[in-house]
């Protein structure tokens, strides 16, 4: 998508999600103040052969850079390669850009957030090598909770989205330019944490499942998706939050 083997992997999880309707993810919450106090300093992405690593750094406990690297097993060890990075940018304690570099130091893609009074307004997307402007609008409810959105190309909106409250977390329904529904996503929470999204579309059915440790800090999201009734491993997330390496039997917290 970006170029490099990590941008399709790690975007395709952190940069569209909050551009997009899927808005429920602990992942976000580390760009933004008042998240958890504890934030992981590494995150490595497992799919099929492919094995991808990313190194948080923080600024008044707000993500100011990730840095990308693809990892090759060798008879020597563990190589890593740099793939890319991405830096971000604050005001006031609100992300109001963010810039995607590739492994030569090319940006490749800047996003751009507007607030007002307080809330997320918009977000600009600048795709600068597939040259193309991207809009996300929000809405919310009298309550200041976010309730919808749309995406925009050209001027011309290509997405919108409706967000429920259910009664064991949020459903988010996903319309084509039309406004026919193509894809909805529940979120599943349990005592505040979210413990499952399933996508589901006229393709199948994609599952997110998160796990914490004993301290409630997310540890692992698995993805599957279901395709003619059969459920594929997509890939793997883990996350670390010292340089020491998490000790095996650690309590998870999962559904």
């Amino acid at each position: 998508m970006r170029g490099a083997l990590t941008f399709t992997l790690f975007f395709s999880i952190n940069a569209g999600i909050f551009a997009g309707p899927e808005i429920f993810d602990p992942l976000e919450a580390w760009k933004r103040p008042g998240g958890p106090a504890k934030r992981p300093i590494s995150e490595t992405v497992v799919a099929g052969n492919i094995t991808e690593r990313a190194r948080y750094q923080y600024s008044n406990n707000l993500i100011s850079r990730i840095d990308y690297a693809s990892i090759t097993e060798s008879a020597t060890g563990a190589r890593e390669t740099p793939a890319g990075y991405t830096l971000f940018e604050y005001d006031n304690g609100n992300l109001v850009r963010e810039q995607l570099f590739d492994a030569a130091g090319n940006l490749t893609e800047e996003i751009r957030y507007q607030y007002r009074a307080g809330k997320l307004d918009k977000a600009l997307i600048h795709d600068i090598r597939g040259n193309a402007r991207i809009e996300w609008h929000y809405q919310y409810n009298k309550e200041g909770v976010l309730a919808g959105g749309k995406r925009l190309l050209a001027g011309k909106t290509t997405e919108s989205f409706r967000i429920i409250k259910t009664t064991t977390g949020w459903l988010q329904n996903i319309y084509n330019a039309k406004g026919e529904l193509t894809a909805k996503v529940d979120s599943y929470f349990e005592n505040g944490l979210l413990t499952q999204r399933v996508k589901s579309g006229l393709t199948g059915t994609r599952y997110a499942d998160y796990r914490y440790n004993a301290e409630k800090s997310l540890v692992e999201i698995i993805f599957h998706d279901t395709v003619r009734g059969e459920k594929t491993l997509v890939k793997k997330h883990t996350f670390t939050y010292s340089l020491e390496k998490a000790t095996p039997g650690t309590a998870l917290l999962h559904h």
